[in-house]
């Protein structure tokens, strides 16, 4: 693709537009390079560092944003986001997922009704098989972090030694523990959850799946 191709379909401007950002002679501002992002196909921090820790800043600060429809009915729209997590540390950090800005939109009066605020959701990728059929590698699922009470039987982002999981929470024994719905127990068993190793990010609450 010729560069002044390259700019009329990504909205970057003309042919000598894209060349002066290509090599160094206008500097690259947060749309510019979101779209640079989405016209490559390859994440934004993959080429500025800088300005993926910007937007990550910008999501983080604006949170959640609404936008009306036809008909003035009100959607959220929950940031697709990866977490950044790391092992013996409760808190945790986003970057969002590039190179699409993603999210997933929801009622707001569905929110409403269900208690949520909006603010504390966040959408994420699930990692590993470890909740198939349930859930499979890479479905979007949206987390509610304010919920961090386990409830047997339910299913929770967790922080694993600075991993992130998705399990369901049992209570068993008299403690808490970790389960997959994977029937392959010898690749993922349960594990004890102990406070000092695991932290719970929050509960899912809704998932969204392209597998049938």
């Amino acid at each position: 693709m010729s560069q002044k191709a390259f700019g009329e379909q990504h909205k970057l401007g003309s042919a000598s537009m894209v060349w002066q950002y290509l090599h160094g002679h206008r500097p690259l501002n947060l749309k510019a390079g979101c779209r640079f992002a989405r016209g490559l196909g390859v994440p934004l921090e993959q080429f500025s560092p800088r300005l993926a820790s910007e937007l990550q800043e910008v999501l983080v600060a604006v949170g959640p944003e609404t936008a009306p429809t036809e008909g003035g009915q009100e959607y959220a729209r929950i940031p697709c986001v990866e977490l950044l997590l790391k092992k013996g540390v409760k808190g945790f950090s986003v970057k969002p997922i590039l190179p699409a800005a993603s999210f997933i939109a929801f009622r707001r009066d569905w929110l409403t009704v269900n208690g949520y605020d909006e603010r504390k959701l966040l959408a994420i990728q699930s990692g590993d098989d470890g909740m198939q059929p349930t859930i499979s590698r890479a479905d979007l699922v949206v987390v509610n972090t304010a919920d961090l009470l386990p409830v047997d039987g339910l299913v929770y982002a967790v922080n694993y030694e600075g991993k992130m999981l998705l399990r369901r929470a049992f209570r068993d024994v008299g403690a808490w523990w970790l389960h997959c719905d994977n029937p392959d127990t010898q690749r993922f068993p349960r594990k004890q959850f102990f406070a000092k190793h695991c932290y719970l990010v929050g509960r899912v609450i809704h998932r969204q799946s392209e597998s049938i």
